[in-house]
Parts: structure tokens; sequence; C-alpha cells
């Protein structure tokens, strides 16, 4: 089955989402902070819906690692382990920077060319200029 990408859901999209009954695994990659003014939903109300349907939920912390560590890359391997499994969907908050890594390296295991990744992520800014992004930006091209 497919995998599909998105920003933060909220519970009603969530919910809609599973009870399809195509995606197994909720991947998350934003933490329980910032975005919960937003309406985001913390991990153990995203845990429980997804305990609901079925659905196995997983959460990784891309940013508590320093890029190119170990751990940084066991932990981006993990995800594109559960994307090769199919029937994900994964997110951060905004679906831009680390939801843009993970998925852009899982396209470029696939063939997908630099190009066509850049585009896809809609990170035509970012590839010229990444500035602050350039953690993530490197996880996928370098």
């Amino acid at each position: 089955g497919g995998n599909v990408r998105c920003a933060q859901p909220n519970a009603g999209q969530l919910a809609s989402a599973l009870g399809t009954g195509r995606y197994k695994v909720c991947l998350r990659l934003n933490g329980d902070g910032t975005d919960r003014e937003r309406g985001a939903l913390s991990h153990q109300e995203e845990q429980e819906i997804c305990e609901q349907y079925g659905a196995e939920f997983v959460y990784l912390n891309i940013d508590q690692y320093e890029p190119d560590s170990y751990a940084y890359e066991r932990v981006l391997d993990e995800a594109q382990r559960l994307l090769e499994l199919g029937q994900v969907i994964t997110h951060c908050r905004n679906n831009m920077h680390r939801n843009g890594t993970v998925v852009g390296r899982y396209l470029r295991s696939m063939g997908y060319s630099e190009d066509a990744i850049i585009a896809h992520n809609n990170w035509q800014d970012l590839a010229t200029d990444p500035g602050k992004y350039a953690r993530y930006v490197n996880a996928v091209f370098n």
C-alpha cells in the first residue's frame, strides 16, 4: 500500500485517514511542544486515535541528534524502513523540513533524481540556500 505525507493532522483528519483502512502506521516527526497552541494533538492523543483504528503510532525525533551522527542516521534509517513497508502516514508540524528529509531520503532510495525530490518537497529555495535548514537538505543529498 501507498504512503501519504502531511502536516500535523487534527483528530478528525487522523481518524478519517485511519478509518479508510489504508494506513497501518502513523509516523510522527514533530514534538509535543510549540505546535500545541495550533490545536495539534499530543503524542498521547495521537497514539490513542491510532490504537482505536488498529494502527501503530511511531514517534521519531530526528532533531535530538547531531547531523551526520550514528544516532541521526539510525533514526532516519528507521523512518525509511517504515516507508518501505508502506501504508504509512508520515507528518511533522508543517510537512516541510523533517518530513521532507524522511520522504526525500526514501525517494532517493527509489531512484528519484535530485531535481524531482526538490520539486516534490517544494525545496527550490532551500536547495540553493538552506541556511538553518541545512541539516535536513544535507541528510537527503549528501
